[in-house]
């Protein structure tokens, strides 16, 4: 198999404070960092979801996240739309192999992605990188 998918992180960008956010989500979610972002006047939050080995795909990582989000209360939801940039990026680990694999995304998880304004990106990390250290 040449590259295999390791986690989904979900990336929050604002003008506004995320405090009230990043507190309500609390530790429904793993915090990986938050703070000023070197925009200016630019939140940032980027979580990361645990889920059990069985229930590690792509797609179990942006429905879960997409459960989350429907979770959060009138003010939190409010903070959410008002965030200029949210982006599940989706990681996979790149090995050295001449094999395809590829993972599929359903049509329902993309148009409840799209109605809750959320881009996806992808990054692949080398063989020699590790990508728990990666900013």
């Amino acid at each position: 198999m040449p590259v295999i998918f390791l986690n989904a992180d979900l990336d929050i960008l604002s003008h506004q404070n995320l405090q009230p956010l990043i507190d309500e989500i609390g530790n429904r979610a793993f915090l990986l960092a938050c703070g000023p972002s070197s925009e200016d006047n630019t939140c940032f939050a980027r979580y990361e979801l645990s889920l059990e080995p069985h229930d590690r795909s792509p797609e179990s990582f942006l429905l879960a996240f997409t459960h989350l989000i429907d979770s959060l209360s009138p003010a939190s939801l409010s903070l959410w739309h008002a965030a200029h940039e949210r982006v599940i990026d989706i990681g996979y680990q790149c090995l050295h192999s001449h094999d395809r694999s590829s993972d599929r995304i359903s049509s329902p998880t993309l148009a409840r992605l799209a109605s809750l304004h959320i881009d996806l990106a992808w990054s692949f990390y080398p063989p020699d990188e590790d990508p728990t250290h990666v900013p």
